[in-house]
């Protein structure tokens, strides 16, 4: 499924299988590796993970959300210590639990995230229009 090779492909491949998911969305904030993201997906729902990105930073709206357990903050936290990185976000479609996500990142970039999402979203867009399968892009 990857075609990469992305900074943290291997991460969010073990996320995507964790989860049985058909697809992935992997952003790692200040990792060992630098910021970047993974998306893994087939061709027929990548065009969609641009809109579910907007959705979330549109749901977030610049407040903090609430910090809790989610479906996939296990996953999400395996990625996050493997890239020992300061935050992360993963986003799960069609897994064993059905679509979420998980945020973890300090308090004060949290504020950044629904501006964050949309710049991830505009980047995937014209990976997806320059050659219509892309899987990841640093």
């Amino acid at each position: 499924m990857p075609i990469g090779p992305g900074k943290y492909d291997d991460l969010c491949t073990q996320a995507r299988e964790g989860a049985k998911a058909t697809g992935a969305v992997l952003i790692i904030m200040e990792g060992n590796k630098g910021a970047g993201f993974s998306v893994q997906a087939p061709p027929e729902l990548l065009m969609f993970i641009p809109g579910f990105l907007r959705e979330i930073a549109k749901e977030m709206g610049g407040t903090i959300v609430p910090i809790g357990p989610g479906k996939y903050d296990g996953l999400c936290t395996q990625a996050r210590e493997g890239a020992n990185a300061t935050g992360a976000i993963l986003i799960i479609v069609e897994g064993r639990w059905g679509a979420g996500f998980s945020v973890q990142a300090p308090l004060e970039l949290l504020r950044f995230l629904p501006e964050f999402l949309k710049g991830v979203a505009k980047e995937i867009e014209l990976c997806y229009d320059k050659d219509n399968d892309v899987q990841s892009r640093n």
